[in-house]
């Protein structure tokens, strides 16, 4: 960083966005030979957290920020991953994407997230929408979301034919 800044950003990606006991974290090592940046949506694929590129079934969750690994900027391969999977944090939003403050949350196959991804998370809503936030440790702005992840109120259908 090369110099200071006058005010600090509201949050950063992967930050926790409240402090709701209600929540839950696992840990799962990374199974991603790329680097799994804070705040985005992984899926989990033989016990390991890997990029929604890598085909698999359900997201995981959501990488949370963690202040050991942060001046790498993110999770590297063998890493120990924190996922959210229920609770209330802040992602990472696609280049140009857009974001609906109480509509579903889909996300693309690098992790981030909009309202026009190709993948629809189950039971995650937006709780704002796409906020832009001063650089962080490398200077570089980013946009993020809030999102509540095993929302009661966003429950995916899920269709079962009867033989």
């Amino acid at each position: 960083m090369s110099g200071y800044v006058y005010e600090m950003s509201a949050a950063f990606a992967g930050m926790l966005a409240d402090t709701n006991r209600q929540k839950h974290v696992k840990t799962l090592p990374s199974g991603s030979a790329t680097q799994l940046r804070f705040g985005i949506v992984v899926h989990e694929l033989a016990g390991k957290a890997v990029l929604p590129s890598v085909a698999s079934s359900v997201p995981a969750g959501i990488t949370v920020h963690d202040h050991i690994d942060a001046v790498k900027g993110g999770y590297d391969q063998y890493d120990a991953v924190n996922v959210l999977d229920s609770g209330t944090i802040w992602a990472r939003v696609t280049n140009a994407g857009t974001v609906t403050k109480g509509g579903p949350v889909s996300y693309a196959s690098d992790g981030t997230v909009s309202d026009g991804g190709a993948n629809l998370f189950p039971n995650a809503l937006f709780e704002s929408g796409a906020i832009s936030m001063g650089g962080g440790f490398d200077e570089t702005p980013v946009v993020l979301a809030q999102i509540r992840l095993g929302h009661p109120l966003a429950t995916t259908t899920v269709v079962v034919e009867e033989p």
